[in-house]
């Protein structure tokens, strides 16, 4: 072979040895690339102008709201409609684009759904089904689907309506833990919850007693509850006068003990059933919480004819102006376990009773799907 030949031999060799090394680098530097603006990508993209939020519809102080929201949830923001929600959704504490995403997924699925019931469900659903017929239903838990279609077989569609109000009265019951044995496998009452905690057949509150118990001012009543409820008690009662009716409170808190006494002489007076129906056992009465009271009109002084009474309309229609709700209403008694009470009111605050009221809920289910 001459000197020549393998020169350019050489040559052709060191070519296609660069060649490959040139194409290592920028196969490296393209990784590099990628794997920077995979951790960077929020640092690149830039926040939206607040202009373009007030041209969008948002007022600037929404828009300066907005603008210091994480810039990847300010650019999915502004691809959805503009309301009142959106905003209250957007704007959430610890919203996040993925979650904003889902609730807007919900938002298509229920009109009428707010943005608390939009987290909510968020929380609750899981995956969407379309087979699964208890969807339908706003307040369809994931984790008691098992439950609603054992529960189904207690319900009858032909019933009902429509298959809306089907659905619901099975959701309702199951939410509510009617399905359950009253007094069985029950869960401790969770106290941190405070105004919106818990206490039913299934829920034990045991021999806890409040730290902040007042006593009822004489003109409004007797007996003691939490402070956070005199204002709101004296401010019903108020009212209710001031529309020419009168009430007075009659229970309001008791103790472990109390509540015993009061069940045995329930029982000797009328039966375990009917005391089962119309007072909770000892350890497991809202009354020991000092969040509920009993209350009547000087007219009525049987707790049996006060639902004949204006009075008892009146709060069905106002008590929740106050934070107080009618805890066991009317035709409810499979869902509550209880009979209807119409004297015996629960505080729950006003933001959470309005909730309870323009939805139609019972305070069950409410700390259900909200709360729990």
């Amino acid at each position: 072979m001459t000197v020549k030949k393998r020169h350019i031999r050489f040559e052709r060799v060191l070519v296609v040895m660069s060649a490959v090394l040139f194409l290592a680098c920028v196969i490296y530097g393209g990784y590099l690339f990628i794997d920077f603006n995979k951790g960077n990508n929020n640092d690149t993209l830039k926040a939206v102008p607040i202009e373009s939020y007030i041209t969008l519809g948002y007022s600037e102080e929404e828009a300066e709201a907005l603008n210091k929201l994480d810039p990847e949830l300010q650019h999915v923001i502004t691809q959805y409609e503009i309301s009142e929600d959106s905003y209250a959704l957007a704007t959430h504490e610890g919203m996040t684009k993925d979650l904003y995403v889902r609730c807007q997924e919900l938002n298509e699925l229920f009109k009428d759904a707010d943005c608390e019931d939009l987290i909510a469900m968020a929380d609750k659903r899981g995956k969407e089904d379309s087979d699964n017929i208890f969807m339908d239903d706003m307040y369809y838990i994931e984790a008691r689907s098992e439950r609603y279609e054992a529960a189904a077989a207690l319900f009858y569609e032909e019933d009902y309506g429509t298959h809306e109000e089907y659905i619901r009265d099975i959701v309702e019951y199951v939410n509510c833990d009617g399905d359950l044995s009253d007094y069985e496998n029950t869960e401790k009452t969770d106290t941190s919850k405070d105004l919106l905690m818990l206490v039913n057949k299934h829920y034990e509150y045991g021999r806890g007693e409040p730290e902040d118990l007042v006593t009822i001012d004489s003109n409004y009543g007797s007996g003691q509850i939490r402070d956070d409820v005199k204002e709101g008690l004296y401010d019903l009662i108020d009212a209710i006068r001031a529309d020419g009716l009168e009430l007075f409170v009659t229970r309001a808190y008791t103790s472990y003990d109390e509540q015993s006494e009061l069940y045995d002489r329930y029982v000797s007076s009328y039966g375990e059933s009917w005391a089962e129906m119309n007072t909770g056992h000892a350890g497991y009465s809202e009354n020991q919480t000092g969040l509920s009271v009993d209350v009547l009109s000087y007219d009525y002084q049987y707790l049996s004819d006060f639902a004949y009474t204006e009075a008892a309309e009146w709060l069905d229609e106002h008590a929740y102006e106050y934070g107080f709700i009618v805890r066991y209403p009317d035709d409810e008694e499979y869902d509550t376990g209880y009979d209807y009470l119409p004297y015996h009111l629960r505080y729950v605050g006003k933001e959470a009773a309005q909730k309870i009221q323009q939805n139609d809920l019972l305070f069950d289910e409410y700390y259900a799907f909200y709360v729990d």
